[in-house]
């Protein structure tokens, strides 16, 4: 993955998951989960925020975002550039860490709060299916219902988005994954937003604060360590 770029793990986890980043994450995900009404996130706490110090002392260990919002729901956001065998198996399992975590020992499973999975993809995931935006719940089959609002997981195949003018992208779901998929038209100064993708809450912010962040030395030297290293592992 291109270091322009939003989706490249460095840059992604650098832009959305620091302190003070909550007005960049809390739209996006308004926007890729398609929430509305009072299921909209109003308040966010990113509950693993990361500092550039922090990340250059960790040599660019990536952790995925964890974040809260007023409502008790957890989100759970990752950006998966490559196709992995057993990817689908991978998210459960993860998931079930994640909602283990949530307890200590001897405390209540009615403490466990709602767990939102948001997996960004790179490549298809469902190559027979149209649809770039699928959600998975449990499910009980046989009475057509779902078992629990506990564990939610969206998987978002940016491959089966096509490039299109800023100004046909009509929902805010459409901008964001257009910014998302793109974002390296606008890594330059010298490239504005066009108007429609302005005017969409915090989308000129995420491409202030990529610019922002590509133009750190520090920064510059982890992505191309980062590159290196997978390219040494391929």
């Amino acid at each position: 993955m291109p270091a322009d770029s939003l989706l490249h793990d460095i840059v992604f986890k650098l832009v959305f998951g620091r302190i003070g980043k909550e007005p960049i994450l809390r739209p996006l995900l308004n926007a890729l989960l398609q929430l509305s009404g009072s299921d909209k996130i109003t308040e966010l706490t990113i509950l693993n925020p990361i500092s550039e110090k922090k990340f250059a002392d960790e040599k660019g260990t990536i952790l995925d975002l964890l974040c809260r919002d007023a409502q008790g729901r957890r989100y759970i956001v990752e950006v998966q550039i490559k196709s992995q065998d057993h990817y689908i198996a991978r998210t459960v399992y993860y998931a079930a860490g994640q909602l283990r975590s949530q307890l200590e020992p001897g405390e209540a499973y009615g403490k466990l709060e709602r767990l939102v999975i948001l997996s960004i993809l790179d490549f298809e995931l469902f190559p027979e299916q149209k649809d770039l935006h699928s959600m998975n719940v449990l499910y009980d089959v046989a009475h057509r219902r779902q078992l629990t609002p506990l564990l939610e997981v969206h998987f978002l195949e940016l491959k089966k988005f096509k490039k299109d003018k800023p100004a046909r992208l009509r929902t805010p779901f459409e901008r964001w994954l257009h910014i998302l998929k793109f974002s390296q038209l606008y890594s330059s100064k010298t490239w504005e937003l066009p108007e429609a993708l302005r005017d969409e809450e915090g989308i000129q912010m995420a491409i202030d604060t990529m610019r922002e962040t590509l133009s750190n030395h520090e920064i510059q030297a982890l992505i191309r360590a980062r590159d290196i290293a997978d390219h040494d592992a391929a």
